[in-house]
């Protein structure tokens, strides 16, 4: 009879009965997105404009005037007054006119009774070396062609002094 009890006790879901086992379900970690730099920048943009707005009320006011407004004054008297300040500024510009004529003069006339051409004299000798090193080049056979050139032909040597030396070209007669 016990072998029995028990097995009705069993169907009926009577007796002594052992919980369930706790399924145990596994962590899933978040994993947060990495975001961009540009995305880092506007959410600091948005987070800065945010603080920089917090005191400040965006609604404009309606009971105070927010522009003060002049009345137009009268034709003749404000057109006169217009016309005088134009020919101040006027007047203004013509005297600056005058200096920087007076200076670009001045410095036109300096740079003409020192020799005219300043930096001329500053690439002659560089224009000398490369002339020389030229034709020492093609003597020593020292060209893409490896071979001496000691004939000189001199329509070409002209051509090239007047290119070095640009003053030469007002005494060119071929």
């Amino acid at each position: 009879m016990n072998k029995t009890n028990n097995l009705v006790n069993l169907a009926k879901g009577g007796g002594k009965k052992s919980p369930p086992a706790a399924v145990k379900k596994p962590e899933v970690k978040v994993v947060e997105k990495l975001k961009t730099p540009e995305e880092e920048r506007d959410i600091k943009a948005k987070q800065r404009v945010e603080e920089l707005l917090s005191g400040v009320d965006l609604m404009p006011k309606k009971e105070e005037e927010l522009f003060e407004i002049e009345q137009p004054k009268e034709g003749l008297e404000w057109l006169e007054e217009q016309v005088s300040l134009l020919s101040e500024q006027n007047e203004a510009l013509r005297a600056e006119l005058g200096v920087a004529k007076a200076d670009y003069s001045k410095l036109y006339e300096s740079q003409r009774g020192s020799g005219g051409n300043v930096s001329s004299n500053e690439t002659v000798p560089q224009n000398v070396l490369i002339l020389f090193n030229e034709l020492q080049n093609n003597l020593l056979a020292n060209n893409p062609e490896r071979h001496v050139y000691d004939i000189i032909y001199l329509r070409n040597l002209l051509n090239q002094l007047m290119q070095l030396f640009p003053f030469t070209e007002k005494y060119k007669k071929f």
